[in-house]
C-alpha cells in the first residue's frame, strides 16, 4: 500500500517499490463501471484504501476491506427527515388535496408542514383535514382528538366521531406567519392512523395555540390528505410533507 508522502528531487533513482508505493497504489484510478474496475484491478488485489472513480454513475468510491462504499457523493444516512412534496394552495379554493401516493410505505411516520406565511383568505376561518386513499377522502365520523389550548391559561379541547380533523384558526388579515405542525404515525398501513398536532399563530383569539393528540378510527392505509378552509377561500401558503427516515 501507499508509504506516505515522498519529494522526489532530480537524480534520485526512482525504484520499482516507489512506483508502486507511491504512484500506483495512492492514484486515483478511473474506470467506467464496477465491472470494469474489478476485471482491471483484479478482485483479489483489491486493497483497504484504494480509490476509484466510476464513470457511469460519477461516483468517487473507497475500499473499506470489504467493499467500496462512497465518498462523493456521500452515502445517504437513516437519520433525520426526507422533504417528500411541497404544495401550494391554488388561488381561491376551499380545499387543497396532496397528490395521490405523496405517503407510501418508504417511510414509517411523516411530517407535515402548512405554512401559511404570505397567503390570502377571504374570511377568518377553522382549517381542517382529512385523510385521503386511492384519489378519496375520508369523510366519515371517525376523526377525534384530546389536548389543549391557551390564551392566559389552559383549556381542555377535544372532540370525536367528526366527519373532518381540526387543526386550528387562523385570521383573514394579519401579518403573521400561521403555521402547523402535524405528526404522523400508521399513516400507510392498514391500522388506526395517529398523530400528534400543535400549531403557532393559527388562532382567532390572540395569542391561542394548540397541542393535542388525534387518531382516525379506521384500520385503513392512507396515501394522501385534504386541507380545508371552512369559511371562505385561500390563496397562497404552502404544505410541506417530510418523512422521517428509518
Amino acid at each position: 500500500m501507499g508509504a506516505g508522502f515522498k519529494t522526489f528531487t532530480a537524480g534520485s533513482i526512482l525504484t520499482a517499490s516507489d512506483v508502486q508505493n507511491y504512484l500506483q497504489d495512492q492514484a486515483v484510478m478511473v474506470f467506467g463501471g464496477t465491472a470494469a474496475r474489478s476485471s482491471a484491478i483484479g478482485t483479489a488485489n483489491f486493497e483497504e484504501g484504494m480509490l476509484t472513480y466510476l464513470t457511469d454513475v460519477d461516483k468517487l468510491q473507497v475500499y473499506t476491506g470489504a467493499s467500496f462504499v462512497d465518498v462523493y457523493p456521500a452515502a445517504a444516512t437513516n437519520q433525520g427527515l426526507t422533504l417528500i412534496n411541497t404544495t401550494s394552495f391554488s388561488a381561491g379554493v376551499s380545499s387543497q388535496s396532496l397528490p395521490t401516493n405523496t405517503m407510501t410505505a418508504t417511510y414509517d411516520s411523516y411530517r407535515v408542514i402548512i405554512d401559511f406565511g404570505g397567503a390570502t383568505l377571504t374570511n377568518n376561518c377553522d382549517v381542517t383535514f382529512r385523510l385521503r386513499a386511492a384519489g378519496s377522502d375520508a369523510s366519515g365520523g371517525n376523526y377525534n382528538y384530546q389536548g389543549w389550548s391557551s390564551t392566559t391559561s389552559l383549556t381542555n379541547s377535544s372532540n370525536s366521531s367528526t366527519t373532518e380533523q381540526f387543526i386550528g384558526k387562523v385570521l383573514a388579515a394579519t401579518s403573521e406567519r400561521y403555521s402547523t405542525i402535524i405528526d404522523f404515525t400508521n399513516f400507510t398501513v392498514a391500522k388506526e392512523t395517529k398523530y400528534f398536532i400543535s400549531n403557532v399563530g393559527m388562532n382567532g383569539d390572540t395569542n391561542q395555540s394548540y397541542a393535542f393528540n388525534g387518531w382516525h378510527g379506521v384500520a385503513t392505509a392512507y396515501d394522501s390528505m385534504t386541507f380545508f378552509v371552512t369559511s371562505g377561500t385561500i390563496s397562497g401558503g404552502r404544505i410541506r410533507v417530510y418523512g422521517y427516515n428509518q
